[in-house]
């Protein structure tokens, strides 16, 4: 329940020095206090404006000498009484420093109370400082959209330290290898990669701290249950706030599928040309010698017929057997894609 009604007994000490403030501010607290971007005044413990800032004045487009003296909601908020969940309130009976985001003219703002005690102890007003975080929000809203992204990609993405060590590790990676990210944290991303003698992860993220790119690499993966994955590996740098080089993001697509596609395909290629080049090389040969022996006139037309028939039912022979061989591929259906599958399955 907001405290909208409660007077507090202010402090004479405290009201008589912002009095002497405003007539004849001390040189160098008016300088500091001018110095904060930040629109800022101080409140007495009724939330009355007894000094502000210049950036406040500005903020306001008033004089001090119209501000103060007057209670803040009504020209901060345009309220009669102090808004629902007020940091001032909170902060004059917790005695604590209080903060609420408050949206005004498209832009949000934090406000930040810190209370003031007078020489007893007691409650004597507060400093109320508006911190404009608008640009602020919305770089972590677009971060946490792309870390949404990121998190939910297909592809497998790791990030690490200089040194190699697990610091991130998204779904995608889950998937890939079968191990959550509590499992491999602060693990070395060496030990994921097998059979692979020519991919040096070390030697990758050296190559990042000295060129910022590389080209992608293929490479073997283990996964958790000792399944062989090929991989296409790909990393950028990672930078920190200071635009140090921090770490590298590994980006992990799997082409097991792919690759596997590529083996049946060739496999099938293979066995295509060893059933088909001996048959039909035989089938030409003999239909040459039939052509050759009509020409000659050592065999009639009903003759010719029957020979050039049994050479049809000896392709049709050769047929069937490449329609076997397609049936056989196509039994590894996941391995392929729709193109293939589709070929294999006519």
């Amino acid at each position: 329940m907001t405290d909208k009604t409660e007077e507090y007994r202010e402090s004479d000490d405290f009201l008589d020095w912002a009095k002497k403030q405003q007539d004849s501010p001390d040189f160098y607290w008016k300088k500091c206090f001018d110095a904060l971007d930040a629109p800022a005044f101080i409140m007495s413990a009724n939330g009355r404006i007894l000094i502000c800032n210049s950036a406040f004045e500005k903020w306001m487009s008033l004089p001090a000498k119209e501000l103060t003296g007057k209670k803040c909601f009504p020209l901060v908020h345009g309220t009669n009484n102090f808004i629902e969940g007020c940091p001032f309130v909170k902060s004059r009976k917790s005695h604590k420093r209080e903060t609420y985001i408050l949206k005004m003219s498209e832009r949000f703002y934090q406000i930040t109370i810190d209370p003031i005690f007078d020489r007893e102890g007691r409650f004597a007003g507060a400093v109320h400082i508006f911190s404009d975080i608008h640009d602020m929000l919305k770089t972590n809203a677009e971060r946490a959209m792309l870390g949404k992204v990121i998190e939910n990609s297909a592809d497998g993405i790791i990030s690490t330290d200089l040194e190699c060590r697990i610091t991130g590790w998204n779904r995608g990676a889950e998937r890939m290898f079968g191990y959550n990210k509590e499992e491999v944290m602060d693990k070395s991303f060496r030990e994921l990669l097998h059979d692979s003698p020519d991919i040096d992860i070390e030697e990758i993220v050296r190559e990042l701290c000295e060129k910022h790119q590389i080209e992608r690499k293929d490479a073997k993966f283990q996964t958790k249950s000792g399944e062989m994955l090929n991989i296409s590996l790909g990393a950028s740098p990672v930078f920190d706030e200071g635009n140090d080089l921090s770490g590298a993001a590994f980006i992990l697509t799997d082409h097991t599928k792919q690759r596997q596609a590529e083996i049946n395909l060739l496999s099938f290629m293979t066995e295509a040309v060893l059933r088909l080049e001996k048959p039909i090389e035989m089938i030409r040969t003999n239909i040459v010698d039939i052509l050759d022996l009509y020409k000659n006139g050592d065999i009639n037309n009903e003759e010719l017929f029957d020979l050039v028939s049994i050479q049809i039912t000896n392709t049709d022979k050769v047929l069937e057997n490449i329609i076997e061989l397609k049936k056989a591929t196509a039994k590894d259906e996941d391995a392929m894609p729709e193109i293939m599958k589709d070929f294999f399955r006519q």
